[in-house]
């Protein structure tokens, strides 16, 4: 689903990012074995999504990833994150989040290359160097688990 370009914000190197949409329209699959197998009737229905996930520090581990043989490389940091998150559905259902932010017990934010993006020059692409040089870059993997 597309998402505007001001709904994220990355600052790599502190481990702090925010990803926040309002009002978002996607489907509403039910639950997760019929979003995968389609297999009700309706298969969806439309919905409304808006969340804030936000990824703080302290960072507690940094991981750098670098594999030519299956194409990948990246970096990554452990942090903390917390989010809200509220849906409503065209059949009524409606959910919202706990008022005060919810806190993950894992988030991570990551900066991956791989497919087309990956070039095998040879190189470890995770040297303290390529690092700093992509610190600035605002591409990141943003992930959250609570």
């Amino acid at each position: 689903m597309p998402i505007a370009r001001d709904a994220v914000s990355v600052q790599f190197g502190a481990g702090r990012a925010r990803y926040a949409v309002s009002d978002m329209a996607m489907p509403d699959f039910f639950n997760i074995p019929n979003a995968i197998f389609r297999f009700q009737d309706p298969v969806s229905v439309p919905a409304i999504v808006s969340f804030d996930i936000t990824w703080s520090g302290p960072i507690t581990d940094r991981m750098d990833v670098n594999d030519p043989t299956e194409g990948f490389d990246g970096m990554f940091v452990l942090n903390q994150a917390t989010m809200t998150w509220s849906a409503e559905s065209q059949d009524g259902f409606r959910f919202v989040s706990d008022p005060s932010p919810t806190t993950s017990a894992f988030a991570m934010l990551g900066k991956e290359r791989n497919g087309v993006f990956f070039q095998d020059d040879g190189r470890a692409r995770t040297t303290s160097a390529h690092r700093q040089a992509n610190r600035s870059t605002g591409a990141a993997a943003l992930r959250a688990h609570v």
